[in-house]
């Protein structure tokens, strides 16, 4: 198979993306969830100036 220079280079991130979702869908069989409304209150707590 061939593939043009910018396909090629793009191969890398397109894997490393794959793996993020397949990590992700690991996760989520396994039980290993957080709520959105608490990753939100964690994010504002630590993103607020001190």
């Amino acid at each position: 198979m061939l593939q043009d220079a910018t396909s090629y280079a793009a191969m890398p991130r397109t894997l490393a993306m794959l793996e993020l979702v397949a990590q992700g869908e690991r996760d989520i069989e396994r039980g290993r969830l957080i709520p959105q409304r608490e990753v939100f209150k964690a994010l504002r707590k630590r993103l607020s100036p001190k």
